[in-house]
């Protein structure tokens, strides 16, 4: 291995980064190599393209997810192929227009592109795959290449990893190098002019010294974001990240989650370090902050978040947790401000959460939403379905849940069970009853020219042969979950007010529950889950009283345990 004279590196962030987001990646990586002492300039392009098509599209394409987001990716693969047929069209035209528009776009793209790496005089330039990233990243490395044919392209993100990665390289030649995992030592290695790997695959899935992380300079991304109009109109938020990994998928990995790829275990910064690292960059920016864990520290939740509850001022947070949480712990998420959170609840159903391997239960997820509403913090979760191994009455059950808690927070959509890469479920399909598994159709779009089998390297996402039919339930499943979307919008549920009592709302109508001292005692005792013995016992009541409580709604019932299904009204800190 040898260093001849250092690159000057170019990182683009391309479509379809959400303009909504900061790109950690790119912004993380461009102030590492800076600190280093190398030129490095960042371009988020990305908000060019969403100029281009309209803000609010753009935005709504990198929020759609699965087969809905590859059709983003499908305006640069026939950009790089040429017309994709086999319905892209229809696709496409709902998306961007009619081809010659599209063209115009692309065209309008590629020179704004091009001007922003003329500008830079790169040697290297790198790009993530991560969100829908990987045909834009890959239809302009074929633009660099053509245009400035001395130039190394590096690309790195979650479709790298291998076997996707190796594909990549493979069948598109304008890469020169891959980076499967951790993007920090070897994107450093390249910069300083080193060849790190032998046939352009880097695979570096060690683990990071996140300690040793600089925080990330926003600096040129916010100027970007302002030059665009994107930073007034989408109330952008800065990424950062307190961990990598997953601590329960070390344990119990979800059945269905193919997040982490090949970097499951789990690693986390100190709390001084992300306590501080979030106090800085709320304190530079003013702006509120996005952590890009897949799920908060047990660490970080019994020391960085009390550090930042003590400060007066400080930024809204979005974490993702585990949904098992006790009521002083999301006490505790109100008091740090963490106003938007994403706990996997996935299902309302004992049962099919056992399933799922997620090591939590139906009341015990009702007892998040419940104490989410009452300290005002924004829940976003996802109702699975098609479950290998579910019941149609797994769903009743949960239908008839949904008719009591109007009051909690909804799920943001119904999802039939997709296979991703590096899941149980890809892992070991023929156990979960799929005969075959085969890339979702869209691939072959995206990829025209590779024949079955490097296809299905390249693909993340996955449909399954011979799966559950959901037609038993699926249709009022949806509509449960739509009637539930519109009793909480305009204000249906069960309240409880220390002044007024217990009051059930509906539509226009609101009625007040008579005072009784054994109901107020059964509330009061059971606003966290509880033994029936113990809750009967402490509220002096017998066992048939709380079953009738549970048959008006007002009681949660699960097994031996009990929750009531009132929101508190003022309850929290303020």
């Amino acid at each position: 291995m040898h260093s001849p004279s250092a690159r000057r590196l170019l990182l683009l962030c391309v479509p379809f980064q959400d303009i909504r987001l900061s790109s950690l990646s790119t912004t993380l990586l461009a102030t590492l190599v800076r600190t280093r002492g190398h030129e490095c300039t960042e371009a988020y392009v990305h908000f060019e393209l969403a100029r281009l098509i309209g803000f609010e599209r753009y935005h709504d394409i990198c929020t759609a997810g699965g087969a809905r987001g590859l059709v983003g990716e499908m305006l640069f693969a026939e950009a790089y192929h040429g017309p994709l047929g086999d319905g892209a069209e229809e696709k496409l035209s709902a998306l961007f227009g009619g081809a010659e528009e599209r063209r115009t776009i692309m065209e309008s793209f590629e020179r704004y592109c091009l001007e922003r790496v003329a500008e830079a005089r790169p040697e290297l330039v790198g790009m993530s795959t991560s969100c829908n990233q990987l045909l834009p990243s890959l239809w302009l490395a074929r633009s660099i290449k053509q245009h400035f044919p001395g130039t190394r392209i590096v690309l790195g993100g979650s479709a790298c990893s291998l076997p996707m990665g190796r594909r990549i390289k493979e069948f598109y030649p304008h890469i020169d190098y891959i980076v499967s995992g951790y993007g920090e030592e070897p994107l450093l290695a390249l910069v300083r002019g080193e060849e790190p790997a032998r046939g352009g695959i880097i695979v570096a899935n060690a683990p990071v010294d996140l300690n040793s992380l600089p925080v990330p300079d926003y600096s040129a991304f916010l100027e970007e974001a302002r030059a665009f109009g994107a930073d007034a109109s989408s109330r952008i938020m800065l990424a950062f990240e307190a961990s990598r990994g997953c601590w329960w998928g070390m344990k119990h990995h979800c059945t269905f989650c193919g997040l982490n790829g090949t970097q499951m275990a789990f690693n986390a910064k100190s709390s001084e370090r992300v306590a501080e690292e979030i106090r800085q960059l709320w304190e530079q920016y003013e702006r509120n902050l996005f952590a890009t864990d897949t799920i908060l520290s047990r660490d970080h939740l019994k020391h960085a978040l009390p550090e930042l509850a003590r400060h007066e001022r400080k930024p809204h947070l979005f974490f993702e947790v585990k949904a098992n949480m006790t009521a002083a712990e999301v006490q505790l998420l109100g008091s740090a401000n963490v106003r938007w959170i994403q706990p996997g609840i996935e299902s309302l159903s004992t049962r099919l959460l056992g399933l799922l391997d997620k090591g939590v239960s139906s009341i015990q997820n009702v007892a998040l939403l419940k104490w989410c509403r009452e300290l005002r913090i924004k829940v976003s979760w996802n109702l699975l379905c098609g479950i290998p191994g579910e019941r149609i009455e797994d769903y009743d059950e949960q239908i008839a849940l949904m008719e009591k808690i109007p009051h909690l927070q909804p799920t943001g959509g119904v999802s039939p069970i997709r296979i991703d890469r590096y899941s149980p479920y890809f892992e070991r399909y023929a156990s979960f009853g799929w005969r075959e598994i085969k890339p979702l159709p869209e691939y072959r779009l995206l990829h025209p020219q590779l024949s079955a089998q490097p296809l299905s390297d390249i693909a993340y996402h996955f449909d399954g042969v011979g799966g559950i039919d959901l037609t038993g339930y699926y249709p009022r499943l949806k509509q449960a979950v739509s009637r539930w979307s519109e009793r909480h919008g305009r204000g249906d549920g069960l309240f409880w007010d220390a002044q007024a009592g217990l009051v059930r709302i509906e539509g226009a109508e609101a009625y007040t529950f008579a005072r009784d001292q054994r109901l107020e005692r059964v509330l009061e005792h059971s606003n966290e889950i509880i033994s029936v013995d113990s809750l009967s016992e402490r509220a002096g009541c017998t066992s048939e009283f709380l079953v009738q409580l549970a048959s008006l709604g007002i009681l949660m019932i699960e097994g031996k345990r009990a929750l009531n299904l009132a929101v508190r009204v003022g309850w929290g800190p303020r």
